[in-house]
C-alpha cells in the first residue's frame, strides 16, 4: 500500500503559495493540512505520524535569521517528532518565511507582480513580505500558464527542490 503524502503548513497563506508553486503531478497526490501556527503544525504532524501510514512534509517558517538559531529550532522539532519513533517526516524550513523565499530574487518578484520595482520598493517588500504581498495576486500570477517558467525557476531552489523530491 502506497504511503499517503501530507504537507502540514503553519497557515493558509503558506498553503496557497505551495499549491501555486508545486507541480500539478505532485499536488494531485497530496493532502494539505493548514494549521494555525507553528505549535499547531508540530502537534498536527506528530498526531498524523502516530495515527497512520503517512509521509509528512512539515513546512514551517524559521522566523529566525541566525544560523545557530535555525539549527536549534530544527533540533527541537526533531526531538519533539522523534518521540513518536517514526522517520516518515521531513522538515522544510523557509528562512525566515516562505514569503521571503519568493521576494529574495528581484527579477522573480517583478515577474510575479508584473511591474518593475525600485530598490526602495523591493527593500520594503523584502523587509515585510507577509504584509506587503497580495496573496490572491501572487497565487493567480503563479498559476497563470505563462508563468510555468517562473514556477520551474522557484522549484529549482532549495528548499522547494528538496520538498518536491521528497514528495515524489
Amino acid at each position: 500500500m502506497k504511503q499517503k503524502r501530507v504537507i502540514v503548513t503553519e497557515g493558509e497563506k503558506d498553503t496557497q503559495i505551495l499549491k501555486a508553486i508545486l507541480p500539478d503531478n505532485v499536488i494531485e497526490n497530496l493532502d494539505f493540512i493548514t494549521s494555525s501556527g507553528y505549535s499547531s503544525a508540530l502537534s498536527i504532524a506528530r498526531t498524523l505520524l502516530i495515527n497512520g501510514n503517512q509521509k509528512i512534509a512539515l513546512v514551517i517558517d524559521s522566523d529566525e535569521i541566525e544560523e545557530s538559531a535555525l539549527a536549534d529550532k530544527e533540533d527541537f522539532i526533531n526531538s519533539y517528532m522523534q518521540k513518536v519513533r517514526s522517520s516518515n517526516y521531513k522538515i522544510f524550513m523557509f528562512n525566515p518565511s516562505i514569503e521571503s523565499f519568493i521576494t529574495n530574487d528581484k527579477s522573480i518578484l517583478q515577474d510575479l507582480m508584473g511591474k518593475k520595482l525600485t530598490e526602495l520598493e523591493w527593500y520594503k517588500i523584502k523587509s515585510e513580505p507577509k504584509h506587503r504581498i497580495s496573496y490572491s495576486d501572487l497565487t493567480h500570477s503563479l498559476l497563470n500558464k505563462k508563468n510555468k517558467t517562473l514556477r520551474t525557476k522557484l522549484i529549482a531552489e532549495k528548499p522547494l527542490k528538496e520538498l518536491v523530491a521528497y514528495l515524489k
